[in-house]
């Protein structure tokens, strides 16, 4: 028995191996010239280096930023030759001017890409976020993304283009204190493989970016434990009582070390991955992309569940909240 489920997963390994050789071997890069893309989240991090990227590839990129200052900075960036503008992806108006501006430039061509990148993390136990906090992660991450996408399906099919879409792999395995952010995560997952099957009849493919932890301004540590410490102080007296003071300190101190450790600082790993997903002749439906994804936490995905949480209380432990210390 246990010969037969080794030879299963050693056959399983040898095919993806093959799969991998192949698809290297016999992938090409298309040319973006006269190709239009999309990128929400544009002002900093994924966002704004992706829309650099295309550049290079001389694609005609628009970069959808949250603030006034995400647009200076790319219209002030000699290396950026596309169009910036102001994209609040929760914003029903916002999404629809985007999708003019879009649709009087590229015509009958057609729109080539969407990136939904425009994302959102709170760092907290669930008891200390309302509701209302929770939505407002789930309106950013999740319906920022399908409300776009949604919008720009016309001028993509028009293409035969192609929807990249950043969850993570908290869209695998859930955070501790992140509830909310794998909530959303979850979900884009689902959504993307959803739409992947119903757009195969216009041939507009849908691929997922998985990344793990990487040193992007959403992982801004002294803005985390700001955020948290706020969020604490806003908690009645009983709350605080029930998790007490030291919970607080811990749980920022145990976060902001595991981002030291773990959190890498090129992002042209990811950046990379979504240039292939826009470019390659044979693109993945699914990129898990950085060393801790493809190793602790893609690997505490297929662990039964027991030994996965077992092993995730050692990398990432959460405090005692004071009313059950002994």
């Amino acid at each position: 028995m246990i010969f037969i489920e080794f030879s299963y997963w050693l056959a399983t390994f040898i095919v993806l191996v093959c799969i991998y050789i192949l698809r290297k071997v016999f992938s090409k890069e298309l040319s973006l010239q006269g190709k239009y893309v999309l990128i929400t989240g544009c002002d900093h991090g994924f966002g704004y280096h992706t829309s650099l990227k295309m550049n290079k590839k001389k694609a005609f990129v628009f970069s959808g930023c949250l603030t006034k200052a995400g647009v200076a900075q790319l219209q002030n960036d000699n290396n950026f030759k596309g169009k910036a503008f102001l994209m609040d992806v929760t914003n029903e108006n916002d999404i629809n001017t985007a999708f003019e501006l879009i649709k009087k430039k590229v015509g009958d061509t057609g729109l080539w890409c969407l990136v939904n990148n425009a994302g959102v993390f709170v760092l907290s136990p669930m008891e200390w976020q309302s509701t209302e906090s929770m939505k407002q992660v789930m309106d950013v991450n999740l319906w920022g993304t399908v409300n776009v996408t949604k919008k720009m399906l016309p001028l993509l099919k028009s293409a035969k283009g192609r929807v990249v879409n950043l969850t993570s792999m908290a869209g695998r395995i859930s955070l501790r204190n992140g509830i909310s952010y794998s909530m959303s995560k979850y979900a884009i997952e689902a959504f993307s493989d959803g739409l992947r099957y119903e757009m195969a009849a216009w041939d507009v493919s849908v691929h997922i970016l998985e990344p793990g932890m990487f040193a992007t301004d959403i992982l801004n540590c002294s803005k985390l434990e700001q955020e948290l410490k706020e969020l604490y102080n806003a908690q009645s007296n009983e709350m605080k009582e029930i998790y007490g003071e030291d919970y607080l300190k811990e749980s920022a101190t145990g976060f902001i070390h595991n981002v030291q450790i773990l959190a890498c600082k090129n992002m042209n790993k990811v950046v990379n991955s979504i240039a292939h997903a826009a470019t390659s002749t044979r693109p993945n439906a699914r990129y898990v992309v950085g060393v801790d994804a493809n190793t602790i936490w893609i690997l505490l995905t297929y662990l039964p569940t027991c030994i996965g949480d077992f092993i995730g209380d050692v990398i990432a432990p959460l405090p005692t909240p004071k009313q059950m210390q002994k």
